[in-house]
């Protein structure tokens, strides 16, 4: 390889790369395909395609919510919704592209398959292609596709009353578990388990501790503005099912009964809260579905996010990244909410938009404002580094290499002085070998 910029290899090395990988350390060869691909031809085309994603995921949510239209001011729900994400969400997972590649560009996919499942009405073969390509992405999408399809089908059923097509339905759902169990049951995943080591050995003792681990992310004051839009969304959903006159009194009960459980979750401690959030939540939308208030494709996108989160109970540890599938599988139930109470008035969408939008841009704000401080830092270490593997490569090895610590280490995922395997990853990119001694001094203030 060239220093710091990893593109002389061929395609037979990078699918030889990639078997070994999947034998020996981790399923997840497809977006390990393109990231190694992407970053081939610089981080520019990892930014461009990453902008792209984001755009394809706003667009289809919107679509998704309307019945395939994608251009309508319910538009604005979704971007203000990604913009509202917790800071922890996004810094170590949506703003680092490896792990971005990884966790939510097969979200784009889903958009683009679920669109087409609004729009038609069905789930076809290309949908279908959508999204076991999806699930190949990491493994709580090889979890939360198959799940989609899988509720998608029986939600259909039962609103029409009629199991048939259910033969070809079943194809189609083979066909996502299969891709997602690629990604699962990939022989480098028992490796790594076995050579890793994790704080609990037992299901019990994981179980347990990801309840927890989850429920102070999900409940973490900076997720709080993401949990206020879901919160939101039920009370539309709720009032929704409220019009059906036939059933007002049965719909009153049970809403009254399930926000009074709530309450006094709430009140006990918050444990069980967001659980109870859930599961009031789903049975709102399967009611939606079987009165025929509902879309079903935005019920089986719900029930497929809960499903990422299922997978995250049995999960050896919880990095706050992996949220980040069930946030963003959440757009689409979200911006349908959206378009219901555009549907009643416009004027009240705006409204509530804008309480929204607020604390949602000075949340961006503050992370464009982190990123900001240490793109100059970055640029700095990055041109030091290119032109230390540059001066190895043709034999003038340099004794020491003077790098700068970030202002903000809150907005980088895993600096190489926080960490020594990133910066044996580090000089492997770069090609700076292990006798030139780096060191890290204090940050500098470059902005101008």
């Amino acid at each position: 390889m060239g220093a710091g910029i990893g593109r002389h290899f061929t395609q037979l090395d990078l699918m030889r790369f990639l078997y070994s990988e999947y034998w020996n350390w981790s399923g997840r060869f497809f977006p390990f395909y393109l990231q190694i691909n992407l970053f081939s031809w610089g981080v520019e085309a990892v930014r461009v395609v990453q902008v792209f994603v984001l755009a394809v995921m706003v667009v289809s949510a919107t679509a998704a919510a309307r019945k395939g239209e994608p251009w309508h001011p319910v538009l604005l729900v979704p971007v203000v919704y990604l913009l509202a994400l917790p800071e922890f969400v996004t810094t170590s997972g949506l703003y680092w592209f490896s792990a971005s590649i990884a966790y939510v560009w097969g979200l784009a996919l889903f958009g683009l398959a679920t669109w087409r499942v609004a729009r038609n009405g069905r789930l076809d073969w290309l949908a279908t292609l959508l999204y076991a390509l999806a699930a190949l992405f990491h493994e709580q999408m090889a979890v939360a596709m198959p799940a989609f399809v899988l509720t998608y089908g029986v939600l259909q059923f039962l609103a029409q009353r009629s199991w048939e097509g259910a033969g070809l339905w079943l194809c189609r759902l083979c066909i996502t578990i299969g891709a997602g169990a690629l990604v699962i049951f990939a022989p480098g995943n028992f490796v790594r388990r076995a050579v890793s080591h994790y704080p609990h050995e037992g299901v019990v003792d994981t179980l347990l501790s990801n309840v927890q681990v989850m429920n102070q992310l999900i409940l973490h004051p900076e997720g709080r503005l993401a949990l206020l839009a879901w919160l939101a969304a039920g009370i539309v959903y709720g009032a929704l099912l409220f019009t059906r006159h036939a059933k007002t009194t049965f719909v009153a009960a049970g809403l009254s009964v399930g926000t009074l459980l709530l309450a006094l979750l709430a009140w006990q401690g918050l444990t069980l809260f967001f659980p109870a959030l859930l599961l009031l939540f789903g049975v709102v939308l399967m009611l939606g579905v079987w009165w025929h208030r509902v879309p079903v494709a935005i019920a089986a996108a719900f029930f497929a996010a809960v499903a990422s989160l299922v997978l995250l109970l049995l999960a050896p540890v919880v990095a706050s990244r992996a949220l980040l599938t069930f946030y963003c599988l959440m757009l689409i139930p979200l911006t349908y909410a959206g378009a219901l109470v555009f549907r009643f008035s416009p004027l009240l969408m705006v409204v509530v938009l804008m309480a929204f939008a607020v604390p949602a841009a000075n949340k961006a704000g503050a992370v464009y404002e982190g990123y900001a401080q240490n793109a100059p830092t970055h640029q700095l270490n990055g041109a030091k580094l290119l032109a230390a593997g540059m001066e190895a490569e043709v034999g003038r090895v340099p004794d020491q290499l003077v790098l700068y610590r970030l202002p903000n280490d809150r907005f980088a995922e895993t600096m190489p002085y926080q960490r020594e395997l990133v910066e044996t990853w580090m000089r492997r990119y770069y090609q700076v070998p292990e006798g030139v001694n780096i060191e890290w001094q204090a940050p500098l203030d470059l902005r101008q």
